[in-house]
């Protein structure tokens, strides 16, 4: 006797505790996507029904602006119109960033795939794919998405390297560094200092390089930490990139950017967050969606896997 489908459900922090709006948002995606349009009221209605008002608190706000004190609803997390609100702001937001390339919609109170938007799908279905990997069976996202950030990136005129690709060619954490360095153009110095015998890739999974002119010092050069993980997560993985040391391995004279990768949507304040206190920049759906270009076949592979999954009624 064949085993029942699985069925996919929401999880309220399946990408975490500060990305549970954008978790619910992406869910409510895959409704819409399957034929099933949810509405912002269905929606609540979900999220009430579960406990789940309180878990969809804003975890930061703007330094300065105090709260109402007469405002016993200043917790987004105790309102269900202010959990309405965080959910249409981030449709919102995708919209008016991604234009044309966002195929969803508020029509007549409920979300509704409109078609295309294939770039973005496949961003969706990676963060899904990998949220739910207990229940997926797919190429690895996590093996997959780096080569994306490479593709985008390349995009717009970088040279760049998968740091994981020139390892598995190597012979050792120099060869990686040569590989690294002849794949974006600048000379490898990994020689003349002293590395961890256990160094795999000091925290960098993608480099890339805006060269100017050949042989005269100062150049842009930036470090990428790619992941899937968890929004809790983040902060941590963009200090694991080790810029110092980089940039003596790649001789260079003046400080490498540090940029962190992820398939997810980081709404503003979690976003201003991370770029104010670790000084980097983060690559996330809305910025990586314009620029991935054509799917590749295990690209491909990730989104029909997610798209053919039967889900949960809401």
């Amino acid at each position: 006797m064949s085993s029942p489908p699985t069925l996919l459900e929401p999880r309220i922090d399946a990408y975490g505790s500060k990305g549970r709006v954008a978790a619910l948002l992406d869910f409510a995606e895959l409704w819409a996507l399957g034929g099933a349009p949810p509405s912002v009221a269905g929606l609540i209605d979900y999220i009430d029904d579960n406990g789940w008002l309180r878990r969809m608190s804003e975890h930061y706000e703007e330094i300065g602006i105090p709260e109402d004190p007469d405002d016993g609803e200043a917790d987004f997390g105790t309102s269900r119109e202010m959990a309405a609100t965080r959910l249409t702001n981030l449709v919102g937001e995708r919209k008016i960033l991604l234009e044309r390339r966002y195929p969803f919609e508020i029509e007549e109170g409920r979300l509704a795939y409109r078609g295309d938007g294939e770039e973005y799908l496949y961003l969706l279905a990676v963060t899904v794919a990998h949220a739910f990997s207990d229940l997926l069976d797919c190429p690895d996202p996590t093996d997959v998405f780096p080569r994306t950030v490479v593709r985008a990136l390349s995009s717009r005129s970088l040279l760049t390297a998968d740091v994981g690709a020139c390892r598995a060619a190597g012979t050792g954490f120099a060869s990686t560094v040569k590989a690294v360095a002849d794949a974006i153009e600048l000379r490898s110095t990994v020689h003349s200092g002293m590395v961890a015998v256990s160094a795999n890739d000091e925290g960098v999974d993608v480099v890339a390089h805006f060269p100017w002119d050949a042989d005269r010092p100062g150049t842009w050069v930036f470090l990428g930490q790619v992941t899937c993980a968890k929004s809790d997560r983040w902060e941590a993985k963009l200090d694991e990139v080790a810029g110092a040391r980089w940039q003596r391995y790649l001789n260079l004279a003046n400080s490498p950017y540090e940029f962190l990768a992820v398939p997810h949507h980081v709404d503003y304040g979690h976003l201003t967050y991370l770029c104010q206190k670790n000084r980097g920049v983060v690559l996330d759906r809305l910025r990586l969606a314009p620029w991935i270009g054509e799917l590749s076949t295990e690209e491909r592979a990730i989104l029909d896997v997610v798209r053919g999954t039967p889900l949960a009624d809401l």
